[in-house]
């Protein structure tokens, strides 16, 4: 729905390559807001096919590099509002960008406690971009198994498929806490956060200064995202940074991110982000782009940054400013968040009770039925007289079933049938 209603007196309605926006300054702030109009915005379907890519300088149009707030189209017309349709701004809002915010002195106090959090991670799907094929089979070799442009998973040497998939590389880890998921059925801390507590405990004093500023500048997503940690007790049960609209924060260092949505933040919530820099040259790009939108917002030391990221993002390209010394510069991005599933988390001690039991079990955790998986195959490879090796090919190229090994089944290798008698 295009919008052609000027939002505020003084706004002048602007077009560039297609696209189309309304642009005027708040009365009080002096604040440059923009809001688009619908024109020459993408279809979402058409955007959600590119996930995992990089975005490009063709991805934009507007550049937000100062002050400025930009909003999504309304969906409601003047003659709505009349009669009794509400129309609330936050509710539209896209980013809001700030300069200058937190001082060099304060990034650089903080930077050294926040960098060890950006660990190798090869857990981050769209967000690690398109796989790079060439380095994950010189890792696997034949053993990689693609599942899907930006995922893979792979065969253990022991010849077993692994039990989770992969991305590429990017050093990108997780600061405060985690909700239970299906590798971990219990809420904990994050493993730097409980290997690390004196470096968390320093990094969680500057995530207390924006969280000043999302309160400040946003009040009612701040509001939203506060009343649901507290209805939820999740700080009472230690799943929060004290006082805070936060749980978690995610820490990312030199890192080109590919195209995503980013998944379990609290729906009705807000992303977080400023950027600390190296003492270097420094570097060019990283702009973080919204291509269904075609804004982009240049983060660079000591910005603020509340974005929508349930709306598809991604960087352009960072390079050095020196290109003799390709080194020469450090980006490391935080952005705090509110995990939603941090809601269904018992206390700590309760939590950890579930780790305990369940570390101890013999059906859920993955280390121990690999073990049994290893010892049921050796068993079968004895039983039917082949080697141990023989099975994990035979499960590897479909020929076998794993199930039909555990449930006695008859099984064929090399084009001999066999039943199992493993216990």
């Amino acid at each position: 729905m295009e919008q052609n209603e000027a939002p505020h007196p003084t706004a002048e309605l602007k077009e560039e390559r297609g696209l189309e926006w309304w642009q005027w300054n708040h009365p009080t702030s002096g604040v440059l807001q923009i809001e688009l109009t619908g024109k020459g915005v993408h279809d979402r379907s058409t955007v959600a096919a590119r996930a995992g890519q990089f975005m490009t300088d063709e991805d934009y149009v507007i550049l937000a590099r100062s002050d400025v707030d930009v909003y999504l189209p309304r969906t409601t017309s003047a003659l709505e509002l009349l009669m009794g349709a509400e129309d609330n701004p936050e509710d539209r809002l896209l980013a809001s960008f700030r300069k200058g915010v937190f001082p060099r002195e304060e990034c650089n106090a903080y930077r050294d406690a926040l960098r060890g959090a950006a660990g190798i991670s090869r857990n981050r799907g769209n967000a690690a971009g398109v796989l790079d094929l060439e380095e994950l089979k010189r890792r696997f070799g034949d053993r990689l198994i693609v599942e899907s442009p930006t995922r893979a998973s792979y065969y253990t040497k022991d010849g077993l498929r692994s039990m989770t998939t992969i991305s590429n590389g990017v050093h990108s880890g997780i600061a405060g806490y985690f909700n239970a998921t299906p590798r971990n059925p219990y809420c904990r801390k994050t493993a730097w956060t409980r290997d690390f507590p004196a470096e968390f405990e320093k990094a969680s004093e500057f995530v207390r200064h924006v969280d000043r500023e999302f309160k400040r500048l946003i009040p009612g997503r701040w509001a939203a995202q506060r009343r649901f940690i507290e209805e939820h007790s999740i700080e009472e049960h230690g799943w929060a940074v004290a006082g805070t609209a936060f749980t978690t924060m995610t820490v990312n260092r030199n890192y080109r991110t590919g195209l995503h949505l980013d998944d379990g933040d609290l729906s009705a919530g807000f992303g977080n982000m400023t950027v600390m820099e190296g003492d270097g040259p420094g570097y060019d790009g990283a702009f973080t782009v919204f291509p269904q939108y075609r804004v982009a917002v240049d983060i660079r030391m000591g910005d603020f940054a509340a974005l929508n990221v349930h709306e598809w993002h991604g960087n352009t390209a960072i390079g050095p400013r020196d290109a003799a010394d390709p080194d020469s510069w450090e980006r490391i991005s935080l952005v705090c968040y509110c995990r939603e599933l941090l809601a269904k988390c018992g206390s700590q001690e309760e939590e950890e009770a579930k780790r305990l039991a369940w570390e101890g079990s013999l059906q859920d955790n993955p280390k121990v039925k690999h073990a049994r998986n290893l010892e049921e195959r050796a068993a079968a490879a004895a039983a039917l007289g082949v080697t141990p090796e023989a099975i994990h090919l035979a499960i590897r190229e479909g020929r076998l079933d794993r199930v039909a090994l555990s449930r006695r089944k008859p099984v064929t290798i090399r084009g001999v049938e066999y039943v199992s008698h493993t216990q």
